[in-house]
């Protein structure tokens, strides 16, 4: 097939950037698989998008909850966003190689590490929440402001109920 074919053929206007692949009908009203749909887009768009930094999504995920709380144990850390205990440790070594994250033992229980922010994460983290802000602003650009709060509301409740479900 030839390039022009495969774009559809040579009176074609546009690009293949504005198509939209639309999912099939059996599918376009499964709530789950358009969430999922979603979610890889955007984490697609945020991985490329961090990758000049040398980060990853969950890298952002863990440098944001250690910003926002300060000191946290690893495996506490880990719960809380949901990390499997082996994932954390490699993130956590990818972290403190780049000199983002310094993981030093716990005094009271040495089993256990705390985790830090070092100044280089802080300011690693703040071009990595500029960079989250516009991907958001982008991926959100067709909802206003309300539809915004709505999504996110809504979001946040379904959530919610499958934590809930999964500790029952």
């Amino acid at each position: 097939m030839s390039t022009e074919a495969s774009k559809g053929g040579p009176g074609r206007r546009g690009s293949d950037r504005n198509r939209v692949d639309l999912p099939p009908a059996a599918l376009a009203g499964n709530t789950g698989f358009l969430l999922g749909r979603v979610g890889e887009l955007a984490r697609e768009r945020f991985e490329r998008a961090l990758g000049p930094m040398g980060l990853k999504a969950r890298h952002y995920g863990v440098m944001s909850a250690l910003a926002e709380g300060g000191s946290h144990a690893q495996g506490d850390l880990g719960q809380k966003l949901s990390i499997d205990r082996t994932t954390m440790v490699g993130l956590v070594d990818e972290l403190e190689g780049m000199g983002l994250v310094e993981r030093r033992r716990d005094r009271e229980d040495r089993r256990r590490y705390e985790l830090t922010l070092t100044e280089a994460g802080r300011e690693t983290l703040a071009e990595a929440e500029s960079v989250a802000e516009k991907l958001q602003e982008a991926m959100l650009a067709p909802l206003d402001a309300a539809g915004r709060r709505r999504l996110h509301e809504m979001l946040a409740g379904v959530l919610r109920g499958l934590q809930r479900s999964d500790r029952a």
